[in-house]
Protein backbone atom coordinates (compact mmCIF):
# COMPACT_ATOMS: atom_id res chain seq x y z
CA UNK A 1 0.00 0.00 0.00
CA UNK A 2 2.84 2.37 0.81
CA UNK A 3 4.39 1.73 -2.63
CA UNK A 4 1.07 2.40 -4.36
CA UNK A 5 0.65 5.60 -2.34
CA UNK A 6 4.19 6.72 -3.22
CA UNK A 7 3.63 6.10 -6.94
CA UNK A 8 0.29 7.91 -6.82
CA UNK A 9 1.82 10.91 -5.07
CA UNK A 10 4.76 10.95 -7.45
CA UNK A 11 2.56 11.09 -10.53
CA UNK A 12 0.22 13.66 -9.02
CA UNK A 13 2.55 16.25 -10.54
CA UNK A 14 1.73 17.07 -14.16
CA UNK A 15 5.39 17.91 -14.78
CA UNK A 16 6.52 14.46 -13.72
CA UNK A 17 3.94 12.82 -15.98
CA UNK A 18 5.25 14.83 -18.92
CA UNK A 19 8.82 13.93 -18.00
CA UNK A 20 8.06 10.21 -17.85
CA UNK A 21 6.31 10.44 -21.23
CA UNK A 22 9.38 12.14 -22.73
CA UNK A 23 11.72 9.53 -21.26
CA UNK A 24 9.49 6.80 -22.66
CA UNK A 25 9.54 8.35 -26.14
CA UNK A 26 13.33 8.62 -25.93
CA UNK A 27 13.61 4.92 -25.03
CA UNK A 28 11.34 3.94 -27.95
CA UNK A 29 13.38 6.01 -30.43
CA UNK A 30 16.61 4.53 -29.06
CA UNK A 31 15.41 0.92 -29.09
CA UNK A 32 14.32 1.15 -32.71
CA UNK A 33 17.58 2.87 -33.65
CA UNK A 34 19.58 0.00 -32.10
CA UNK A 35 17.70 -2.57 -34.16
CA UNK A 36 18.63 -0.78 -37.38
CA UNK A 37 22.31 0.12 -36.80
CA UNK A 38 25.37 -2.06 -37.22
CA UNK A 39 28.23 -1.88 -34.72
CA UNK A 40 30.44 1.18 -35.30
CA UNK A 41 34.24 1.29 -35.55
CA UNK A 42 35.00 2.19 -31.91
CA UNK A 43 32.49 0.01 -30.09
CA UNK A 44 34.39 -3.33 -30.23
CA UNK A 45 37.50 -1.79 -28.62
CA UNK A 46 35.39 -0.09 -25.92
CA UNK A 47 33.55 -3.28 -25.03
CA UNK A 48 36.68 -5.44 -25.13
CA UNK A 49 38.56 -3.08 -22.82
CA UNK A 50 35.65 -3.05 -20.37
CA UNK A 51 35.58 -6.85 -20.51
CA UNK A 52 39.23 -7.05 -19.49
CA UNK A 53 38.58 -4.43 -16.79
CA UNK A 54 35.78 -6.56 -15.33
CA UNK A 55 38.29 -9.40 -15.12
CA UNK A 56 40.58 -7.17 -13.07
CA UNK A 57 42.93 -6.33 -15.94
CA UNK A 58 42.77 -2.57 -16.64
CA UNK A 59 46.10 -2.48 -18.53
CA UNK A 60 46.29 -0.80 -21.95
CA UNK A 61 47.39 -3.67 -24.20
CA UNK A 62 46.10 -2.43 -27.57
CA UNK A 63 46.78 0.85 -29.36
CA UNK A 64 43.07 1.75 -29.30
CA UNK A 65 42.99 1.31 -25.52
CA UNK A 66 44.49 4.80 -25.12
CA UNK A 67 41.09 6.50 -24.71
CA UNK A 68 38.93 3.66 -23.44
CA UNK A 69 37.06 3.87 -20.14
CA UNK A 70 35.78 1.32 -17.62
CA UNK A 71 32.79 3.56 -16.81
CA UNK A 72 30.80 2.00 -19.66
CA UNK A 73 31.26 -1.53 -18.26
CA UNK A 74 27.55 -1.60 -17.44
CA UNK A 75 27.17 -2.79 -21.05
CA UNK A 76 28.16 -6.27 -19.87
CA UNK A 77 25.26 -6.55 -17.43
CA UNK A 78 22.97 -8.54 -19.79
CA UNK A 79 25.72 -11.07 -20.49
CA UNK A 80 26.60 -11.34 -16.78
CA UNK A 81 22.95 -12.10 -15.93
CA UNK A 82 22.74 -14.66 -18.73
CA UNK A 83 25.96 -16.29 -17.57
CA UNK A 84 24.63 -16.59 -14.02
CA UNK A 85 21.44 -18.24 -15.29
CA UNK A 86 23.33 -20.43 -17.79
CA UNK A 87 26.89 -20.99 -16.44
CA UNK A 88 27.93 -22.96 -19.55
CA UNK A 89 26.74 -20.32 -22.02
CA UNK A 90 29.19 -19.63 -24.85
CA UNK A 91 28.68 -17.22 -27.72
CA UNK A 92 30.03 -18.08 -31.17
CA UNK A 93 29.28 -14.80 -32.95
CA UNK A 94 32.55 -12.99 -32.05
CA UNK A 95 30.77 -10.86 -29.46
CA UNK A 96 28.17 -9.36 -31.80
CA UNK A 97 25.23 -10.20 -29.54
CA UNK A 98 27.06 -8.88 -26.46
CA UNK A 99 27.66 -5.60 -28.24
CA UNK A 100 24.05 -5.27 -29.36
CA UNK A 101 22.74 -6.03 -25.86
CA UNK A 102 25.28 -3.63 -24.36
CA UNK A 103 23.82 -0.79 -26.41
CA UNK A 104 20.54 -1.12 -24.52
CA UNK A 105 22.43 -0.52 -21.30
CA UNK A 106 23.85 2.74 -22.67
CA UNK A 107 20.32 4.13 -22.67
CA UNK A 108 20.65 4.30 -18.87
CA UNK A 109 23.24 7.06 -19.26
CA UNK A 110 21.07 9.06 -21.66
CA UNK A 111 18.07 8.73 -19.32
CA UNK A 112 20.23 9.96 -16.45
CA UNK A 113 21.32 12.87 -18.64
CA UNK A 114 17.70 13.83 -19.35
CA UNK A 115 16.81 13.61 -15.65
CA UNK A 116 19.77 15.82 -14.70
CA UNK A 117 18.74 18.19 -17.47
CA UNK A 118 15.22 18.42 -16.02
CA UNK A 119 16.56 18.97 -12.50
CA UNK A 120 18.86 21.73 -13.77
CA UNK A 121 15.93 23.51 -15.47
CA UNK A 122 14.00 23.34 -12.21
CA UNK A 123 17.00 24.76 -10.36
CA UNK A 124 17.11 27.69 -12.80
CA UNK A 125 13.33 28.16 -12.37
CA UNK A 126 12.56 27.52 -16.04
CA UNK A 127 8.78 27.45 -15.88
CA UNK A 128 8.10 26.39 -19.47
CA UNK A 129 10.55 23.52 -19.76
CA UNK A 130 8.56 21.27 -22.06
CA UNK A 131 9.42 23.06 -25.38
CA UNK A 132 13.15 22.41 -25.03
CA UNK A 133 12.49 18.73 -24.31
CA UNK A 134 10.46 18.49 -27.52
CA UNK A 135 13.58 19.64 -29.36
CA UNK A 136 16.07 17.57 -27.42
CA UNK A 137 14.27 14.23 -27.87
CA UNK A 138 14.43 14.55 -31.67
CA UNK A 139 18.00 15.85 -31.78
CA UNK A 140 19.81 13.55 -34.26
CA UNK A 141 23.09 13.64 -32.35
CA UNK A 142 21.49 12.73 -29.04
CA UNK A 143 19.37 9.92 -30.51
CA UNK A 144 22.29 8.42 -32.45
CA UNK A 145 24.91 8.59 -29.70
CA UNK A 146 22.64 7.76 -26.78
CA UNK A 147 23.08 4.06 -27.56
CA UNK A 148 26.58 3.79 -28.99
CA UNK A 149 29.13 2.15 -26.72
CA UNK A 150 31.63 4.98 -26.34
CA UNK A 151 32.35 7.89 -24.01
CA UNK A 152 30.99 10.86 -25.99
CA UNK A 153 27.44 11.26 -24.67
CA UNK A 154 28.60 9.99 -21.29
CA UNK A 155 31.01 12.94 -21.18
CA UNK A 156 28.07 15.29 -21.78
CA UNK A 157 26.28 13.74 -18.80
CA UNK A 158 29.38 14.14 -16.60
CA UNK A 159 29.92 17.82 -17.45
CA UNK A 160 26.22 18.58 -16.99
CA UNK A 161 26.27 16.89 -13.57
CA UNK A 162 29.42 18.76 -12.51
CA UNK A 163 27.92 22.14 -13.37
CA UNK A 164 24.56 21.26 -11.80
CA UNK A 165 26.17 20.37 -8.47
CA UNK A 166 28.44 23.42 -8.65
CA UNK A 167 25.33 25.60 -8.97
CA UNK A 168 23.80 23.89 -5.94
CA UNK A 169 26.97 24.40 -3.93
CA UNK A 170 27.83 27.96 -4.96
CA UNK A 171 24.43 29.62 -5.22
CA UNK A 172 22.23 27.54 -2.92
CA UNK A 173 24.85 26.91 -0.21
CA UNK A 174 24.41 23.13 -0.26
CA UNK A 175 27.83 21.95 0.88
CA UNK A 176 27.29 18.27 0.12
CA UNK A 177 27.05 19.17 -3.57
CA UNK A 178 30.71 20.18 -3.54
CA UNK A 179 31.52 16.53 -2.84
CA UNK A 180 29.11 15.39 -5.56
CA UNK A 181 30.72 17.73 -8.10
CA UNK A 182 34.19 16.42 -7.15
CA UNK A 183 33.07 12.80 -7.56
CA UNK A 184 31.56 13.58 -10.97
CA UNK A 185 34.74 15.38 -12.05
CA UNK A 186 36.84 12.42 -10.93
CA UNK A 187 34.53 10.14 -12.91
CA UNK A 188 35.02 12.50 -15.85
CA UNK A 189 38.78 12.04 -15.60
CA UNK A 190 38.23 8.30 -15.97
CA UNK A 191 35.65 8.79 -18.73
CA UNK A 192 37.55 11.20 -20.98
CA UNK A 193 41.01 12.61 -20.41
CA UNK A 194 39.96 16.05 -21.67
CA UNK A 195 38.44 16.59 -18.21
CA UNK A 196 42.01 17.19 -17.02
CA UNK A 197 41.72 20.55 -18.77
CA UNK A 198 38.56 21.34 -16.82
CA UNK A 199 40.20 21.21 -13.38
CA UNK A 200 41.55 24.82 -13.60
CA UNK A 201 38.12 26.05 -14.74
CA UNK A 202 36.46 24.21 -11.86
CA UNK A 203 38.58 26.08 -9.31
CA UNK A 204 38.43 29.37 -11.19
CA UNK A 205 34.62 29.25 -10.95
CA UNK A 206 34.79 28.61 -7.20
CA UNK A 207 37.36 31.39 -6.74
CA UNK A 208 35.25 33.94 -8.66
CA UNK A 209 32.19 33.22 -6.51
CA UNK A 210 33.89 32.89 -3.11
CA UNK A 211 36.74 35.36 -3.76
CA UNK A 212 39.13 32.85 -2.20
CA UNK A 213 40.23 29.22 -2.19
CA UNK A 214 39.37 27.19 0.88
CA UNK A 215 42.48 25.01 1.19
CA UNK A 216 40.64 22.41 3.24
CA UNK A 217 38.20 21.99 0.38
CA UNK A 218 41.04 21.89 -2.11
CA UNK A 219 42.67 19.10 -0.09
CA UNK A 220 39.32 17.26 0.02
CA UNK A 221 39.08 17.71 -3.76
CA UNK A 222 42.53 16.17 -4.31
CA UNK A 223 41.78 13.25 -1.99
CA UNK A 224 38.43 12.54 -3.69
CA UNK A 225 40.00 12.70 -7.15
CA UNK A 226 42.76 10.29 -6.15
CA UNK A 227 40.35 7.97 -4.37
CA UNK A 228 37.85 7.76 -7.24
CA UNK A 229 40.42 7.41 -10.03
CA UNK A 230 42.39 4.77 -8.12
CA UNK A 231 39.23 2.88 -7.22
CA UNK A 232 38.19 2.68 -10.89
CA UNK A 233 41.55 1.05 -11.64
CA UNK A 234 41.72 -1.16 -8.54
CA UNK A 235 44.67 0.85 -7.11
CA UNK A 236 46.80 -1.24 -9.48
CA UNK A 237 50.46 -0.16 -9.44
CA UNK A 238 49.59 3.12 -7.75
CA UNK A 239 52.53 5.13 -6.43
CA UNK A 240 55.14 3.74 -8.83
CA UNK A 241 58.25 5.97 -8.87
CA UNK A 242 58.52 8.39 -11.80
CA UNK A 243 61.78 6.80 -12.91
CA UNK A 244 60.21 3.37 -13.46
CA UNK A 245 57.85 4.47 -16.24
CA UNK A 246 58.69 3.58 -19.84
CA UNK A 247 56.97 6.36 -21.75
CA UNK A 248 56.29 6.40 -25.50
CA UNK A 249 55.53 10.06 -26.20
CA UNK A 250 58.24 12.70 -26.52
CA UNK A 251 56.26 14.96 -24.18
CA UNK A 252 56.33 12.52 -21.27
CA UNK A 253 59.92 11.52 -21.97
CA UNK A 254 61.00 15.17 -21.78
CA UNK A 255 59.11 15.68 -18.51
CA UNK A 256 60.72 12.56 -17.09
CA UNK A 257 64.20 13.73 -18.16
CA UNK A 258 63.63 17.25 -16.84
CA UNK A 259 62.58 15.83 -13.46
CA UNK A 260 65.30 13.16 -13.36
CA UNK A 261 66.30 14.30 -9.88
CA UNK A 262 62.81 13.21 -8.74
CA UNK A 263 63.06 9.70 -10.23
CA UNK A 264 62.23 8.32 -6.78
CA UNK A 265 58.97 10.32 -6.54
CA UNK A 266 55.89 8.03 -6.26
CA UNK A 267 53.03 9.09 -8.55
CA UNK A 268 49.70 8.70 -6.69
CA UNK A 269 47.77 7.49 -9.74
CA UNK A 270 47.38 4.01 -11.28
CA UNK A 271 50.11 3.07 -13.71
CA UNK A 272 47.75 2.34 -16.60
CA UNK A 273 45.93 5.67 -16.16
CA UNK A 274 49.21 7.56 -16.61
CA UNK A 275 50.09 5.35 -19.57
CA UNK A 276 46.74 6.13 -21.20
CA UNK A 277 47.61 9.86 -21.26
CA UNK A 278 51.06 9.01 -22.58
CA UNK A 279 49.57 6.83 -25.34
CA UNK A 280 47.23 9.61 -26.46
CA UNK A 281 50.18 12.00 -26.67
CA UNK A 282 52.17 9.39 -28.60
CA UNK A 283 49.42 8.80 -31.15
CA UNK A 284 48.99 12.57 -31.60
CA UNK A 285 52.74 12.77 -32.12
CA UNK A 286 52.64 10.08 -34.84
CA UNK A 287 49.94 11.90 -36.79
CA UNK A 288 47.17 10.49 -38.91
CA UNK A 289 47.76 7.38 -41.02
CA UNK A 290 46.34 3.97 -41.86
CA UNK A 291 48.57 2.48 -39.15
CA UNK A 292 47.62 4.94 -36.39
CA UNK A 293 44.50 5.15 -34.25
CA UNK A 294 43.08 8.00 -36.33
CA UNK A 295 43.34 8.82 -40.07
CA UNK A 296 44.00 12.56 -39.78
CA UNK A 297 41.82 15.67 -39.79
CA UNK A 298 39.58 16.55 -42.75
CA UNK A 299 37.19 19.45 -43.27
CA UNK A 300 36.05 21.51 -46.29
CA UNK A 301 38.26 19.52 -48.69
CA UNK A 302 41.31 20.36 -46.58
CA UNK A 303 43.23 17.80 -44.60
CA UNK A 304 46.13 17.53 -42.17
CA UNK A 305 47.90 14.47 -40.81
CA UNK A 306 49.70 16.33 -38.03
CA UNK A 307 47.70 19.44 -37.09
CA UNK A 308 44.15 20.51 -36.38
CA UNK A 309 41.85 23.19 -37.79
CA UNK A 310 40.59 25.85 -35.37
CA UNK A 311 37.30 26.07 -37.30
CA UNK A 312 36.69 22.30 -37.51
CA UNK A 313 33.86 22.09 -34.97
CA UNK A 314 32.26 25.35 -36.13
CA UNK A 315 31.98 23.96 -39.66
CA UNK A 316 30.85 20.55 -38.42
CA UNK A 317 28.12 22.15 -36.28
CA UNK A 318 27.07 24.40 -39.17
CA UNK A 319 26.22 21.35 -41.28
CA UNK A 320 25.33 18.78 -38.59
CA UNK A 321 23.12 20.76 -36.20
CA UNK A 322 19.50 21.04 -37.36
CA UNK A 323 18.77 24.48 -38.80
CA UNK A 324 16.16 25.08 -36.09
CA UNK A 325 18.86 24.62 -33.44
CA UNK A 326 21.27 26.89 -35.32
CA UNK A 327 18.53 29.53 -35.44
CA UNK A 328 17.85 29.24 -31.71
CA UNK A 329 21.57 29.41 -30.89
CA UNK A 330 21.99 32.53 -33.04
CA UNK A 331 18.86 34.16 -31.61
CA UNK A 332 19.98 33.27 -28.12
CA UNK A 333 23.37 34.86 -28.71
CA UNK A 334 21.78 38.17 -29.74
CA UNK A 335 19.32 37.99 -26.82
CA UNK A 336 22.20 37.31 -24.44
CA UNK A 337 24.17 40.32 -25.71
CA UNK A 338 21.05 42.51 -25.51
CA UNK A 339 20.68 41.76 -21.79
CA UNK A 340 24.33 41.02 -21.19
CA UNK A 341 24.65 42.19 -17.57
CA UNK A 342 21.61 40.28 -16.34
CA UNK A 343 22.38 37.08 -18.27
CA UNK A 344 26.08 36.95 -17.47
CA UNK A 345 25.34 37.12 -13.74
CA UNK A 346 23.00 34.14 -13.88
CA UNK A 347 24.47 31.89 -16.55
CA UNK A 348 28.18 32.72 -16.70
CA UNK A 349 29.25 29.34 -15.30
CA UNK A 350 27.43 27.51 -18.09
CA UNK A 351 28.76 29.91 -20.72
CA UNK A 352 32.38 29.78 -19.58
CA UNK A 353 32.26 25.95 -19.51
CA UNK A 354 30.95 25.81 -23.09
CA UNK A 355 33.38 28.42 -24.43
CA UNK A 356 36.33 26.85 -22.64
CA UNK A 357 35.68 23.39 -24.06
CA UNK A 358 35.10 24.80 -27.56
CA UNK A 359 38.50 26.51 -27.34
CA UNK A 360 40.23 23.38 -26.05
CA UNK A 361 38.67 21.17 -28.73
CA UNK A 362 39.28 23.67 -31.52
CA UNK A 363 42.83 24.73 -30.69
CA UNK A 364 44.48 21.85 -28.82
CA UNK A 365 42.73 18.67 -29.94
CA UNK A 366 44.59 16.87 -32.72
CA UNK A 367 41.99 14.11 -32.83
CA UNK A 368 39.34 16.14 -34.67
CA UNK A 369 37.52 13.18 -36.14
CA UNK A 370 33.84 13.88 -35.61
CA UNK A 371 31.02 16.11 -34.42
CA UNK A 372 30.50 13.62 -31.58
CA UNK A 373 33.16 15.41 -29.53
CA UNK A 374 30.75 18.35 -29.15
CA UNK A 375 28.39 16.11 -27.19
CA UNK A 376 30.39 17.08 -24.11
CA UNK A 377 28.89 20.61 -24.27
CA UNK A 378 25.63 19.95 -26.13
CA UNK A 379 23.51 19.41 -22.96
CA UNK A 380 24.76 22.74 -21.55
CA UNK A 381 23.95 24.43 -24.85
CA UNK A 382 20.42 23.07 -24.56
CA UNK A 383 20.17 24.59 -21.08
CA UNK A 384 20.73 28.03 -22.64
CA UNK A 385 18.26 27.19 -25.43
CA UNK A 386 15.73 26.33 -22.70
CA UNK A 387 16.22 29.80 -21.19
CA UNK A 388 15.49 31.37 -24.58
CA UNK A 389 12.44 29.19 -25.24
CA UNK A 390 11.08 29.92 -21.78
CA UNK A 391 11.06 33.60 -22.74
CA UNK A 392 9.79 33.16 -26.30
CA UNK A 393 6.86 30.95 -25.31
CA UNK A 394 5.47 33.89 -23.36
CA UNK A 395 5.56 36.17 -26.40
CA UNK A 396 3.89 36.30 -29.80
CA UNK A 397 6.74 34.15 -31.15
CA UNK A 398 5.37 31.02 -29.46
CA UNK A 399 3.88 29.92 -32.80
CA UNK A 400 7.30 30.38 -34.33
CA UNK A 401 8.61 27.77 -31.87
CA UNK A 402 6.06 25.29 -33.24
CA UNK A 403 7.22 26.03 -36.80
CA UNK A 404 10.87 25.54 -35.84
CA UNK A 405 10.04 22.23 -34.16
CA UNK A 406 8.06 20.95 -37.15
CA UNK A 407 10.88 21.94 -39.51
CA UNK A 408 13.39 20.08 -37.33
CA UNK A 409 11.08 17.06 -37.02
CA UNK A 410 10.72 16.60 -40.77
CA UNK A 411 14.42 17.30 -41.33
CA UNK A 412 15.40 14.53 -38.90
CA UNK A 413 12.59 12.16 -39.94
CA UNK A 414 14.00 12.01 -43.49
CA UNK A 415 17.13 10.34 -42.07
CA UNK A 416 15.74 8.28 -39.20
CA UNK A 417 16.98 5.70 -38.29
CA UNK A 418 20.15 6.52 -40.30
CA UNK A 419 20.96 9.48 -38.07
CA UNK A 420 24.75 9.27 -37.82
CA UNK A 421 25.24 10.76 -41.33
CA UNK A 422 22.53 13.40 -40.77
CA UNK A 423 23.25 16.81 -42.27
CA UNK A 424 20.91 19.78 -42.38
CA UNK A 425 19.47 21.56 -45.41
CA UNK A 426 22.58 23.71 -45.82
CA UNK A 427 24.08 20.66 -47.54
CA UNK A 428 21.95 20.88 -50.67
CA UNK A 429 23.64 18.02 -52.51
CA UNK A 430 23.96 15.11 -50.09
CA UNK A 431 26.06 13.17 -52.58
CA UNK A 432 28.74 15.85 -52.23
CA UNK A 433 28.69 16.02 -48.44
CA UNK A 434 32.20 14.54 -48.37
CA UNK A 435 33.48 17.81 -49.84
CA UNK A 436 32.42 19.55 -46.61
CA UNK A 437 33.00 17.00 -43.86
CA UNK A 438 33.46 13.28 -43.42
CA UNK A 439 35.12 11.06 -40.77
CA UNK A 440 32.83 9.72 -38.02
CA UNK A 441 30.46 12.65 -38.55
CA UNK A 442 29.16 10.77 -41.61
CA UNK A 443 30.64 7.28 -41.66
CA UNK A 444 31.26 5.62 -38.29
CA UNK A 445 31.15 2.15 -39.83
CA UNK A 446 27.43 1.91 -39.06
CA UNK A 447 26.47 0.93 -42.62
CA UNK A 448 29.32 -1.45 -43.42
CA UNK A 449 27.22 -4.61 -43.03
CA UNK A 450 24.32 -3.04 -44.97
CA UNK A 451 26.68 -2.26 -47.85
CA UNK A 452 27.96 -5.84 -47.86
CA UNK A 453 24.39 -7.16 -47.95
CA UNK A 454 23.52 -4.70 -50.73
CA UNK A 455 26.38 -6.01 -52.90
CA UNK A 456 25.28 -9.59 -52.29
CA UNK A 457 21.68 -8.83 -53.24
CA UNK A 458 22.55 -6.57 -56.19
CA UNK A 459 25.16 -8.52 -58.10
CA UNK A 460 25.28 -5.92 -60.88
CA UNK A 461 27.04 -3.58 -58.40
CA UNK A 462 30.67 -4.01 -57.38
CA UNK A 463 33.32 -2.27 -55.32
CA UNK A 464 35.56 0.34 -56.88
CA UNK A 465 38.69 -0.75 -58.75
CA UNK A 466 41.82 1.21 -59.54
CA UNK A 467 41.59 0.21 -63.19
CA UNK A 468 38.87 2.10 -65.14
CA UNK A 469 36.03 -0.24 -66.04
CA UNK A 470 32.41 0.08 -67.08
CA UNK A 471 29.67 -1.14 -64.77
CA UNK A 472 27.89 -0.19 -61.56
CA UNK A 473 29.82 0.72 -58.42
CA UNK A 474 29.02 1.15 -54.74
CA UNK A 475 31.65 3.52 -53.36
CA UNK A 476 32.30 4.58 -49.77
CA UNK A 477 32.64 8.36 -49.43
CA UNK A 478 35.04 7.76 -46.54
CA UNK A 479 37.21 5.69 -48.88
CA UNK A 480 37.35 8.56 -51.39
CA UNK A 481 38.37 11.05 -48.70
CA UNK A 482 41.09 8.77 -47.31
CA UNK A 483 42.56 8.35 -50.79
CA UNK A 484 42.64 12.12 -51.12
CA UNK A 485 44.24 12.58 -47.68
CA UNK A 486 47.00 10.09 -48.45
CA UNK A 487 47.49 11.49 -51.98
CA UNK A 488 46.38 8.29 -53.64
CA UNK A 489 45.08 9.17 -57.13
CA UNK A 490 43.98 5.68 -58.15
CA UNK A 491 40.26 6.58 -57.90
CA UNK A 492 40.50 9.87 -59.77
CA UNK A 493 39.32 8.24 -62.98
CA UNK A 494 35.89 7.88 -61.38
CA UNK A 495 35.58 10.97 -59.19
CA UNK A 496 36.84 13.50 -61.72
CA UNK A 497 34.83 12.19 -64.68
CA UNK A 498 31.51 10.85 -63.42
CA UNK A 499 28.62 11.89 -61.20
CA UNK A 500 26.83 9.49 -58.83
CA UNK A 501 23.36 8.28 -59.79
CA UNK A 502 22.27 7.71 -56.21
CA UNK A 503 23.18 7.17 -52.56
CA UNK A 504 22.91 4.29 -50.14
CA UNK A 505 22.39 4.93 -46.43
CA UNK A 506 23.74 8.48 -46.95
CA UNK A 507 27.25 7.00 -46.77
CA UNK A 508 27.82 5.19 -50.07
CA UNK A 509 27.64 6.60 -53.60
CA UNK A 510 26.21 4.66 -56.52
CA UNK A 511 27.79 5.06 -59.93
CA UNK A 512 26.81 3.70 -63.34
CA UNK A 513 29.57 3.81 -65.97
CA UNK A 514 28.23 2.94 -69.44
CA UNK A 515 31.26 4.14 -71.35
CA UNK A 516 34.74 5.20 -70.31
CA UNK A 517 35.78 8.78 -70.93
CA UNK A 518 39.12 9.41 -72.53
Amino acid sequence: MNLVKYITNYFSSKNRIFLVCILTIHVIFSYYFISKQYITYDEPSYIEYSKRWLHGKPERVEALDDSKTPVISIVWLPRIVQQIIQPNLKQTDFGKKDQEQGRYMMIIFSLLLLIYFYKFLQLLKIKYWLPVFLFIIIDPLLIAYSVLINSDLLSGLVLLAIIYHLYQYLFFKKRSHFIYSCIWLATGLVTKLSFVFFIPVFWLIIFVVHKKIDWRKFLLFVLLILLVVNTWFYFKNTCLPLGQFQFSSNTFKLVQQFLHFLHWLPLPLPENYIYSIDLLQYHAQLGGSYNNTYPGVYILNKFSLTNNFWYYYLVAAWYKFPISILFLITTGLFAFLYRFKKNIQKYWIIIISIVYYLLVLSCFNKFQIGIRHLLIVLPLMYILIAVLLNYLVQTKFKWGIAILWLFMFFSVAKYYPNLIPYTNELVTNKAKVYEKLMDTSIDYGQSKLDASNFLQQNTDFKTLTETPQTGKYLVSMQQLVLHQMYKDTSYNWLIKNYEPIGMYKYVYLQFKIDALKR
